[in-house]
């Protein structure tokens, strides 16, 4: 039969850092078929089938399914008629085997349209039930279902149409937080800000976010494009590592510049590779024209005021005294 949402199957990069595990459940069955997308085929289906590890007869469909950002465990929400049961695997992306079979009961007397969402670490479960209760799970914890702790609960806020902003579905972003929709017709978004944090910790903050259109109701099911091979692992056999992020780090002429924080309202620490005897810096803004001016003696570190400075972007340039070595980098100035 049809599926209920598009969240109810997801994919996950294969270990080896190219290839890709989709994975779709069936419905009202606990099992999971899992597909290979290779550069030049789908393999498949894997079919995997649990009722013989846990008494599982899914009166309902699933609702939703997501991976940890690490890729180590795949957990499934479903319905029956009177609770909400979340379905917790260990997952391996080297064989796509699903093992080690848990289940999270969460009782409660009206069930529709819960969700689930894992936080950037990898630890932290949240799961909204009803529409009106977001709890958090420690999975980290020897009993999962016993660290639930409840995080908010539904404000009665409405938009000025009436429509109730209550919980729906949620999705970790890029930038680290936890997004929550609510039902359609609805330009809000609540924000759990810091979802590594245990308890109320992770700061999260009902119809936080407004949006300047109304969206589906439901959110983007992205799968993880951040995370590659598994590294010394028996499938990690094609040179693909995952990429280092490098924050604020400027090559020039094969030197390095590293400024910290890069956009500041007051001061900026810069360090060189290979420092100079004696530097001059200078900032110029974006008409080329010099607006700040520093000489300096051997030092790894630089520090430079900005507080007289117009926000905006400017561009700065170290020179070697008395030599031909250069540093060049981007500067940006908030007010």
């Amino acid at each position: 039969g049809p599926l209920p949402a598009e969240n109810a199957f997801t994919s996950f990069r294969h270990g080896n850092g190219r290839d890709w595990w989709i994975i779709i459940p069936g419905e009202f069955r606990n099992i999971c078929n899992l597909y290979l997308l290779t550069p030049d085929s789908l393999l498949g289906p894997f079919s995997q089938n649990y009722v013989d590890s846990i008494a599982a007869e899914f009166e309902k469909t699933g609702w939703n399914e997501v991976f940890s950002p690490d890729g180590t465990k795949f957990i499934r929400v479903t319905l029956s008629e009177s609770f909400n049961r979340i379905f917790l695997y260990d997952f391996d992306r080297c064989s796509g085997l699903l093992s080690n079979a848990k289940v999270i009961t969460v009782a409660d007397q009206d069930v529709y349209a819960s969700w689930a969402a894992i936080s950037p670490n990898s630890r932290y479960l949240y799961f909204q039930i009803a529409q009106t209760k977001l709890y958090q799970f420690d999975f980290w914890a020897s009993d999962i279902e016993a660290t639930k702790q409840l995080i908010g609960e539904y404000d009665g806020f409405t938009i000025t149409q009436g429509h109730s902003t209550a919980f729906h579905a949620m999705a970790l972003a890029p930038n680290g937080k936890i997004y929550m929709c609510c039902t359609s017709g609805i330009y809000y978004y609540h924000t759990i800000h810091a979802p590594d944090e245990p308890g109320i910790a992770c700061h999260f903050v009902q119809h936080d976010l407004e949006l300047p259109a109304v969206p589906n109701n439901l959110m983007p099911n992205y799968p993880n494009f951040r995370l590659f091979d598994v590294e010394d692992s028996i499938c990690d056999s094609l040179g693909i590592d995952t990429p280092v992020k490098v924050v604020d780090k400027v090559k020039t002429d094969r030197k390095e510049m590293i400024i910290a924080p890069n956009s500041s309202e007051n001061s900026v620490h810069i360090q060189l590779n290979s420092p100079p005897e004696n530097y001059l810096l200078r900032l110029y803004n974006l008409l080329g024209s010099l607006v700040y001016e520093q000489e300096g003696n051997s030092s790894e570190s630089i520090f430079v005021s900005v507080e007289t400075l117009a926000a905006g972007t400017y561009m700065m340039q170290v020179t070697e005294v008395n030599g031909k070595r250069h540093w060049t980098a981007k500067l940006q100035v908030k007010k």
